[in-house]
């Protein structure tokens, strides 16, 4: 599956959510982090969209010193991956403070050049092979104010940048802008393996446009109060979490055989010779949670049951919902 090592570092499936906070200050940044905790989201990323980067350093340590937990990225804005990287590592080495990813709005990718001609992106990746930093990398290809990419060239930009990001990012032509499905549809389409996000225009009202086509969301103005730049409103946050965990628009509800949760589960491997999969965001989506207790009970339905007994939880979930549903034949 697209982006399954992504969808195993937050231990999700759909679409993953990453609130992005422009920042202002640190008390600010501190509500807005507080919302996204609240609200359930597994991430954000913080900007330094009003100022430079040592004014905006300061504000990092202390936002890892208050939330040492709190998986977030960064993107210093304007600035590409070998430049930032350095700077990542001594915020880690020095500091103290781990970054969990780098999100860079140009990937440094040329599309009308072969493989082995990539020298921009072959420079960042020696950097970061180099470093201690060892952080996601998030890079731009097709990015809103970066050099336009023709659209039949969209596909070879994105199967080129796979060979040097964790994520490929892209966008609409403007911030709040909603990016062509069609675009988003070619991106996707030479990403191979490599998980993609979308960085612009999304909301709790069109995520549904994108589900099958994108890994993440990197979601600010779809999210923030209207007329706000800067702030998240809790309500459309939760919207859009809620939102983005339902399963995709291809699956068949109608056909219980084909058991359309199971893509809800996220992918996890102990080894090349081990792997399973983990529910757990199948079990805190309503609709699949409630169909995978359907489908333990159905075997039992004609049944007088008087005890099930087991060792995972969800087995105690299944009985309380079996003694709701059956209560007059137990």
């Amino acid at each position: 599956m697209y982006g399954d090592y992504l969808r195993r570092e937050f231990k999700c499936s759909g679409v993953v959510v990453l609130p992005v906070i422009h920042v202002i200050d640190f008390e600010q940044t501190r509500r807005n982090i507080d919302v996204v905790i609240d609200e359930g989201a597994l991430g954000c990323f913080p900007i330094n969209h009003d100022f430079d980067i040592d004014e905006f350093l300061p504000i990092i340590k202390k936002v890892r010193r208050n939330y040492p937990t709190l998986w977030f990225g960064v993107n210093f804005l304007g600035v590409s991956a070998d430049r930032a990287v350095p700077i990542l590592e001594d915020l880690q080495e020095v500091h103290d403070c781990d970054v969990d990813a780098y999100w860079a709005d140009n990937a440094r990718i040329d599309e009308s050049a072969k493989l082995e001609d990539q020298f921009e992106a072959a420079e960042t990746e020696e950097i970061r092979v180099s470093s201690e930093w060892q952080g996601l990398y998030f890079g731009g290809v097709a990015f809103k104010k970066q050099r336009e990419v023709d659209f039949e060239d969209l596909s070879r930009a994105a199967e080129l940048a796979a060979n040097y990001l964790d994520i490929v990012v892209t966008s609409g032509e403007a911030t709040g802008t909603a990016a062509p499905i069609d675009k988003i549809k070619q991106i996707r389409s030479g990403s191979n393996q490599t998980a993609v996000a979308l960085a612009s225009g999304v909301t709790p009202e069109n995520i549904d446009c994108y589900r099958d086509h994108i890994d993440a969301t990197l979601v600010a103005t779809g999210i923030n109060y209207p007329g706000d730049f800067y702030n998240i409103d809790p309500l459309r946050l939760r919207m859009l979490l809620e939102a983005a965990r339902e399963p995709s628009r291809s699956s068949d509800y109608s056909d219980r055989d084909h058991r359309w949760y199971v893509q809800l589960m996220a992918p996890r491997s102990r080894s090349e010779e081990y792997a399973w999969l983990d529910p757990s965001s199948a079990y805190i989506n309503a609709k699949s949670f409630a169909t995978i207790v359907d489908d333990l009970i159905e075997p039992f339905s004609p049944l007088s049951v008087d005890l099930v007994a087991g060792i995972d939880a969800v087995t105690e979930a299944a009985w309380h919902y079996f003694h709701l549903c059956h209560a007059q034949s137990i």
